[in-house]
């Protein structure tokens, strides 16, 4: 049972880890061929569901769609005698 179950998990993912691209000496390889350079059970999978959650995250975080006020009206804020604006503007940068 917990093998079929095993299977059916592998089966409906995507391996994420990079094939073996070069050949591997026979005194670095476990009895089965694997690389002994990889440990066991060290396959990285994943689900398309996730692949397309991370990418709308991504892509949301790339997005700067936020509320803009116009550089004027922020000097005018700025500019305008308030109660308690007792600070120095020195230095400010101002609108052009």
């Amino acid at each position: 049972m917990a093998e079929h179950t095993a299977d059916l998990a592998v089966n409906g993912s995507l391996l994420l880890t990079a094939p073996q691209l070069h050949h591997v000496p026979g005194r670095f390889q476990w009895a089965d061929g694997t690389s002994k350079f990889r440990g066991v059970g060290s396959e990285v999978y994943t689900t398309q569901t996730l692949l397309d959650a991370e990418d709308r995250l991504l892509a949301a975080g790339r997005a700067t769609p936020a509320p803009v006020v116009d550089r004027a009206i922020v000097a005018a804020v700025a500019d305008t005698e308030l109660p308690g604006k007792d600070y120095p503007t020195v230095g400010l940068v101002r609108a052009r």
